[in-house]
């Protein structure tokens, strides 16, 4: 998990090891060890690049940055970008 202070509370922990899991911590800011940074990094290069006119068309360029064709997709439909990752 990442370092967000209510990650380390007694409550979460708790109930992390009572579901019978281990909770480990990531170092302190290490974006390479964090799909959603790594994810959300590239999703924000390809918004950046475009033309947002309004809420739908931002909508849409995130859909589309996350599902580029730079990064494939796989015969389940998911974009290869998220491969590897945990969910």
């Amino acid at each position: 998990m990442d370092n967000v202070p209510f990650h380390k509370s007694r409550i979460v922990q708790e109930t992390i090891e009572e579901a019978g899991h281990t909770c480990l911590h990531l170092p302190p800011y290490s974006p390479h060890l964090n799909a959603a940074e790594w994810v959300f990094g590239n999703v924000k290069t390809h918004v950046r690049r475009q033309d947002l006119e309004d809420q739908e068309t931002l909508c849409g360029h995130i859909n589309n940055g996350i599902r580029r064709d730079d990064h494939g997709v796989d015969s389940r439909g998911e974009p290869e970008l998220c491969h590897g990752q945990q969910r």
